[in-house]
């Protein structure tokens, strides 16, 4: 659900923070609420009688909805979904920021994922 969710809500909110803040200070953003997050998480500290065993009845499909553990992993498992559109809807966008042409973007690409490049012979 997380996936999905991520793919479908979240290119348009960052379609339009794009375009209201830029890709560099939405990058620095992207930053600053990792830091945040991984902050308060180390700040917190293991939970009160993390040892124990509760009695549990039997789980129902709706409990990680009530479970705060649940909200928190979300944004995680968004985020691949998140940055791999964005650089596959701002590519030519990117490139052309950084100083480069798409003809060296797409010249580049393939070698850089280990492909082989039937260019060069």
């Amino acid at each position: 659900m997380g996936i999905m969710l991520g793919e479908t809500a979240l290119p348009p909110l960052m379609a339009a923070l794009l375009v209201w803040l830029g890709w560099r200070e939405l990058w620095w953003l992207f930053g600053l609420v990792l830091a945040d997050a991984v902050g308060y998480a180390m700040w917190r500290g293991p939970a009160r009688g993390a040892g124990e065993r509760p009695a549990r009845p039997a789980p129902r499909w709706t409990a990680p909805f009530r479970e705060r553990r649940f909200w928190q992993l979300l944004p995680l498992l968004m985020t691949l979904p998140i940055t791999m559109t964005g650089l596959f809807i701002y590519q030519a966008r990117l490139t052309e920021d950084l100083g480069s042409s798409l003809a060296v973007y797409a010249w580049h690409s393939p070698r850089r994922r280990g492909w082989p490049s039937y260019l060069e012979r």
